[in-house]
């Protein structure tokens, strides 16, 4: 049973005590009691214990009841008081019923009059009691369902749902927004660390945060109540450069002011990713969207990292595509996917010289009727990974030339050498230099310098100094690395990070 403190204030000694033995006797087990001779004491009690029940006489020196009851609804407007007078309270009724009064006791007051009113005061106490505390296991339970609520509200956003539906998970939230702008970002070390910052600063400034992963990236969705205005623009624009000036691998959606286009800003995002990020307000014309998909340039890079044995970059780039295309309806969700498989065969084919026959290899993925979206992720990356697989076992794939470049990646960043690679692997070097050029089309130092160019724009984007640079990898000399850095990308490394700041 709950246990509640009740403070009565009155001035006459006799009819205080008699009332302080009635409500012990009567509510032991329910009520703790404090009392006061008058206003002022009454008026410390109350501060120093905080009482849910107050019992005051009107008419007492110094501070009468009513100035009493007004301090103590300023201080803790929930407070249930209860006014003891000898007079017509109808004298009082309505001041008091301003104050928020909520019983009058006439004196003398009967035993059983004050038992049924404190009792009243009470049940009332104890209801509130109850309440608030459904109340707050609710919202308990709201906060833990929260993170699921966004999932399912930024998958349906995603998946280009209709504005009704997005309505009623925006419902769910509590929150009815009108303009909204996606942040995509990948899964490096420290990227969430970033994104939980920035989304609590945004949230500081009055915009809802919703936040989750989605195949192998970090998606947020900032929403605002209310439209943007300009001003506010620049306060979040300022937001974005503080936290992800550096970063190459997050894009930034435009400002869109409907529901339904909030999926739009998402594929922005997409689009944008390592370029720049710059927040614009779109007005988003359906009629005129045309989504470009980039494969042959995606089947392209595809080919590089396989070349590279990168298969976390491979993972990463075909996510990225799946969340750009998983949206769209059946029938053109089957055509990208099958002029996806097409064009990555062709590029293969291409690059290694190799004959890999599509009709082999495109069935893999399997489409039902009415299940198109279903396993599409599994089943693609599937497809890819056999592919490669396929690889392996070509002629164009030498084996010695995959093992000399594993052995390349994981040494590029020393003063790595042709010799070194060829003694590895236990051949003579020309031998070496001659399958590298043959398979590859590329020589050994084409081969290191790319690799060591990739990694450096990485590190210069990252605000690295460029003397550190050319020393983790393995150059002879600044000077030297901003002679090759040049050569192969036609800029010097400074230039190259002025042109990414900007």
């Amino acid at each position: 049973m709950t246990m509640f403190r009740l403070l009565i204030i009155e001035d006459e000694q006799i009819e205080r005590k008699a009332i302080v033995e009635v409500i012990k006797k009567r509510f032991s087990h329910s009520v703790s009691v404090l009392h006061a001779a008058n206003g002022m004491e009454g008026w410390k009690l109350f501060s120093k214990y905080k009482p849910e029940i107050v019992l005051t006489d009107i008419n007492m020196p110094g501070m009468d009841g009513l100035q009493l009851i007004a301090k103590i609804k300023e201080q803790q407007p929930k407070t249930v008081c209860l006014v003891l007078t000898s007079y017509n309270y109808f004298e009082y009724a309505h001041e008091a019923i301003k104050l928020g009064v909520e019983n009058f006791l006439l004196k003398p007051i009967q035993d059983d009059h004050l038992a049924n009113s404190i009792q009243q005061a009470l049940d009332n106490l104890s209801s509130k009691v109850s309440h608030e505390k459904q109340r707050n296991q609710l919202i308990l339970k709201m906060e833990a369902m929260k993170p699921i609520l966004e999932s399912d509200c930024i998958q349906g956003i995603i998946e280009n749902k209709s504005s009704d539906e997005l309505k009623q998970m925006f419902d769910l939230l509590n929150i009815i927004p009108k303009d909204g702008f996606a942040i995509v970002a990948k899964q490096v070390d420290g990227m969430k660390v970033i994104l939980q910052k920035f989304s609590r600063e945004a949230e500081e400034l009055g915009y809802y945060c919703m936040k989750d992963n989605y195949y192998g990236h970090l998606i947020v969705f900032v929403l605002s109540v209310a439209s943007i205005s300009q001003r506010e623009v620049l306060q979040l624009q300022a937001l974005i450069d503080k936290y992800f000036t550096i970063w190459e691998c997050i894009g930034i959606g435009d400002i869109s002011s409907n529901i339904h286009d909030y999926h739009h800003s998402f594929l922005h995002a997409t689009k944008t990713m390592g370029a720049s990020r710059i927040l614009t307000r779109k007005v988003h014309d359906a009629s005129n969207i045309r989504e470009d998909y980039e494969i042959l340039q995606l089947c392209n890079l595809l080919v590089r990292d396989f070349i590279k044995l990168d298969t976390k970059a491979i993972k990463e780039k075909l996510d990225l595509f799946l969340m750009q295309i998983m949206y769209v309806d059946g029938k053109q969700l089957t055509r990208l996917v099958r002029e996806f498989q097409m064009q990555l065969i062709a590029s293969i084919n291409k690059e290694f010289k190799a004959k890999l026959k599509p009709e082999s290899l495109v069935d893999m993925v399997a489409f039902q009727e009415g299940s198109v979206h279903a396993n599409l992720h599994e089943q693609l990356h599937a497809f890819v990974e056999r592919l490669f697989f396929t690889m392996q076992d070509e002629p164009s794939t030498h084996s010695l030339v995959r093992k000399a470049l594993a052995y390349i990646s994981l040494h590029y960043t020393r003063a790595i050498t042709l010799n070194q690679v060829a003694a590895y692997l236990d051949v003579t070097p020309f031998y070496l230099s001659k399958l590298l050029s043959t398979q590859m089309h590329k020589t050994f130092t084409e081969i290191v310098t790319e690799l060591r160019i990739e990694k450096s724009k990485e590190m210069l984007n990252e605000n690295k100094k460029i003397k550190e640079i050319a020393l983790d990898l393995g150059f002879q000399s600044q000077n030297y690395f901003t002679k090759v850095f040049k050569k192969v990308t036609g800029v010097t490394p400074k230039e190259y990070k002025d042109i990414s700041s900007v």
